[in-house]
């Protein structure tokens, strides 16, 4: 039987009290989420500044948006009325945003716990998504508009969904993937025969990043100081990147395997992602000090868990991670920071 670590709101706020005293911390302890059915699955994505996370479980019918809080566990989030539901992103508010399906619909929503699911409407179209919510309650996410094509937007409960465009023509497509607290969005849109990552604001509209190679790339996660994360291609394989406006598109490389693709950045630099090994894909951490580290290597105690991927990562440090224990089964995990240094072994007991 394997030994996992159970969260509590005493254990979680232990991680953070020693984070609190070591900002650069390097190794994690690892917390197991659950999931909303036993021995089920649950997918993790964003998480907030107080270490709250939002994903999707299974729960009997079909996978069902959850809330995870350090006091009160994991939590079903209900539906549109459908059997399945998605949370994408979470605000220190503790305001939700994913999708639902309404219907054989998919449909944006904000959630909360004053109100439950709310629906965010579309651009006009049959379907929406909502992606990421920042503390102003804005919304970002995409949203089909009357003819078919996919656009992304910003929504705000006073205006409802702005259509920010596409790089290309009105026969391309776009997609909101990450917003700041500034209102600055990052996605992706066709121009021409590829894709390319963008940075949209107010001032200046949507921004094309480039690429690596001149391929491809996608913007998944963008900072309050506006650098935007993702993915590109580089010489046919594809590696996660950091985009910023002084230094432009970097390439972040891999764990030594193929492909790496970056998910999540906070504004100290610190990106999160999933990266091939020689023999799988595994969850990295990246700093421009230290570049890639393997989080797997990170851990003094796994209790039995390979951490797969890395979804997102908060200002102080606390990461999200989607991970495999030895029985097979796939659970969001918390992985908070300890130490500086790695702790010593114990000495053995004298004789």
């Amino acid at each position: 039987m394997s030994s996992v670590f159970k969260p509590t709101a005493v254990t979680i706020g232990i991680a953070l009290v020693v984070l609190a005293q070591h900002a650069s911390a390097q190794f994690y302890a690892l917390i197991d989420l659950g999931s909303l059915v036993p021995n089920s699955y649950s997918v993790p994505h964003s998480l907030n500044e107080n270490a709250d996370v939002v994903g999707y479980s299974y729960a009997g019918f079909g996978a069902h948006a959850f809330a995870w809080t350090a006091a009160g566990g994991i939590f079903d989030l209900g539906t549109l009325g459908g059997n399945t539901s998605y949370a994408y992103g979470i605000n220190d508010q503790q305001q939700v945003v994913g999708y639902g399906l309404q219907g054989s619909s998919e449909q944006a929503f904000i959630w909360s716990a004053a109100t439950g699911m709310q629906l965010l409407g579309t651009l006009g179209g049959a379907t929406s998504n909502a992606r990421e919510i920042n503390n102003a309650g804005q919304v970002a996410g995409y949203s089909q508009i009357s003819t078919g094509k996919s656009r992304a937007y910003l929504w705000t409960a006073e205006t409802g969904m702005q259509n920010l465009g596409t790089l290309g023509t009105a026969s391309s497509n776009s997609y909101a993937t990450g917003i700041n607290d500034s209102g600055q969005v990052a996605g992706f849109s066709n121009i021409g025969p590829f894709t390319h990552a963008f940075r949209w604001d107010s001032a200046q509209g949507m921004q094309d990043l480039g690429t690596l190679d001149g391929g491809k790339s996608y913007g998944k996660a963008i900072s309050n100081n506006g650098s935007v994360v993702g993915y590109a291609t580089a010489g046919g394989v594809e590696h996660a990147f950091l985009w910023t406006p002084a230094t432009g598109m970097q390439d972040l490389g891999t764990l030594g395997g193929n492909n790496s693709y970056a998910k999540g950045v906070n504004d100290s630099g610190s990106v999160v992602g999933q990266s091939d090994t020689a023999t799988t894909a595994q969850g990295f951490v990246w700093s421009q000090a230290e570049g890639m580290r393997n989080l797997n290597a990170l851990l003094p105690d796994a209790h039995g868990w390979t951490v797969e991927a890395a979804l997102g990562i908060n200002e102080r440090g606390v990461i999200t991670a989607l991970g495999r224990d030895t029985g097979g089964r796939t659970h969001a995990l918390l992985l908070a920071p300890l130490l500086d240094e790695q702790p010593a072994a114990e000495e053995p007991p004298a004789e």
